[in-house]
Parts: C-alpha cells; sequence; structure tokens
C-alpha cells in the first residue's frame, strides 16, 4: 500500500490531485478515505516521528511487518515447541543474503551465543 502511495504523492503534490487519481487496482472511494487519513496532521506528525526513530535505530530488523510475537506463535503452532531466542534473533536480523542487517546485531548475536554456554 505504502509504494503505491509514495507513487501517487510524488507525482501528485495537490490533495484534490491525490484524491482523483487513484490506483487503478483501489476503487475510488477507498482511496479517498485513504488519502484522508494519511494526510490528517496527526497522521503526518507520527509517520514523520517515526521515520527519524526508525532512522536513528542502530539495529534494524527484516521481519517486514510480522511480528516476534506473530513469528512465535506461528513456530509453536507449527512445531509444537518455544522457538530457541538465538534462531528468533536471527531471524530477525539476518537479510536474504545471510549478511547481518549490522554489525551491533552480528555482535549481540555472539555475545548471546557466548552467555549461553556457560
Amino acid at each position: 500500500m505504502y509504494g503505491l502511495r509514495d507513487r501517487i504523492f510524488k507525482k501528485y503534490k495537490d490533495l484534490n490531485q491525490r484524491m482523483n487519481h487513484p490506483p487503478p487496482q483501489i476503487s475510488p472511494s477507498i482511496w479517498r478515505e485513504k488519502v484522508q487519513k494519511l494526510t490528517y496532521p496527526n497522521w503526518v506528525e507520527m509517520s514523520d516521528k517515526n521515520k527519524g526513530n526508525q532512522e536513528k535505530s542502530e539495529l534494524a530488523a527484516t521481519g517486514g511487518s510480522a511480528s516476534l510475537a506473530k513469528y512465535r506463535h506461528e513456530e509453536i503452532k507449527q512445531t509444537e515447541k518455544e522457538p530457541d531466542p538465538i534462531e528468533m534473533f536471527r531471524r530477525f536480523h539476518v537479510k536474504k543474503d545471510k549478511n547481518w542487517v549490522s554489525s551491533k546485531a552480528k555482535t549481540l548475536n555472539v555475545s548471546s551465543i557466548m552467555f549461553t554456554e556457560y
């Protein structure tokens, strides 16, 4: 949804233009509601604040919109046992190319392995 929004919002700077140019797969009425919500001052303020917080974060995650709790729940449902905390950490901090998202994530992983061995 945000990719669609970004394309429309970059192309059309005026609120009315944004509302009148919905993506083809979204009905005009739903799109207008979404544009109103996304341009509401409280939403914009919160979005800017979240963006700033994310930029300051030293420990990115690769889980996307899936929360750690959701992943844990699914893992328990499939395996009928609690997932290993270190494996959960890796699941959310190793990229698809098998590299860590940051040096801090790699350091924390090594520290947690050393801690569990003693």
